[in-house]
């Protein structure tokens, strides 16, 4: 009989979901929803931004390290009785380090990465509350459109940069010519003398 009831223990505990305590989740598990990661994005910037951000505050990331009055203020946008603390901080180092997984890929190709980088809008939705939060400095990636029109102004600006460059080396020419020409003729002259 007692095989029997720590078999059904065992099931039980199987099938009650996500435990932190026994390690990884299924892929199949999911303990955060779409709008649960939106909420605990959008109260994180309030939180910080009320706060001040890590650049501006005088005590710089300790608001990103205490996470209990974050968690107070949180908890009841997310309505649910079993969420801890280390629950969410986990999420939100999961997020921070998705987010910057996903701004390097942008810094590393920015023409490939963009349409790569979100699979979905909720990920992009994600990725433009996390750039607010974690990298406020950080432009927001620019569309197909607006990355060729970019693309065009940096050539038409190295085009002028090099013409400039062109006429400077002309100039620089002209002027060491002048000034050859002119120590040719002074070393003639006492030369002749």
């Amino acid at each position: 009989m007692a095989s029997s009831s720590s078999a059904a223990a065992a099931a039980e505990a199987t099938s009650a979901g996500p435990n932190p305590k026994r390690g990884r989740r299924g892929a199949a598990e999911k303990l955060w929803t779409e709008a649960e990661e939106m909420a605990i994005l959008e109260g994180f910037l309030e939180f910080v931004t009320e706060r001040g951000t890590p650049t501006r505050a005088p005590d710089h990331h300790h608001h990103h390290h205490d996470t209990a009055p974050f968690f107070e203020r949180i908890r009841p946008r997310l309505r649910r009785a079993d969420l801890n603390r280390a629950q969410l901080a986990d999420k939100l180092r999961r997020l921070k380090r998705k987010y910057r997984a996903a701004a390097s890929r942008l810094a590393a190709a920015p023409s490939a990465a963009a349409a790569a980088a979100f699979r979905t809008p909720h990920d992009r939705a994600t990725f433009e509350l996390a750039r607010k939060i974690w990298s406020p400095a950080t432009p927001a990636p620019e569309p197909e459109e607006g990355r060729k029109g970019m693309e065009e102004k940096w050539r038409e600006q190295q085009i002028l940069e090099l013409e400039v460059l062109l006429k400077r080396a002309e100039l620089l020419h002209e002027h060491f010519s002048a000034k050859l020409e002119e120590m040719r003729s002074t070393t003639t002259t006492t030369s002749s003398n």
